[in-house]
């Protein structure tokens, strides 16, 4: 995964679904907190909600899709 950074807009996905965009707010040693923005972000993920990703770019909060397991960020 390439870097990011508080304030970075980025893409939210879960396989080929694509679930909108986000604002990492906060980086930690372990996980990559991102909140969704609703403008530009998409009918599937509203704004204001908070999701927890690994340093690699994957979903570690237990959100997912069926088809294609945890959410991602671009």
């Amino acid at each position: 995964m390439r870097t990011v950074t508080v304030g970075q807009e980025v893409g939210i996905h879960s396989g080929h679904y694509n679930f909108g965009k986000g604002k990492v707010i906060r980086i930690t040693p372990h996980k990559i907190i991102v909140e969704s923005i609703r403008e530009g972000g998409g009918l599937m993920c509203p704004g204001g909600v908070l999701y927890e990703f690994d340093l690699e770019g994957k979903g570690c909060d237990g959100r997912q899709t069926i088809e294609c397991g945890p959410y991602e960020i671009d």
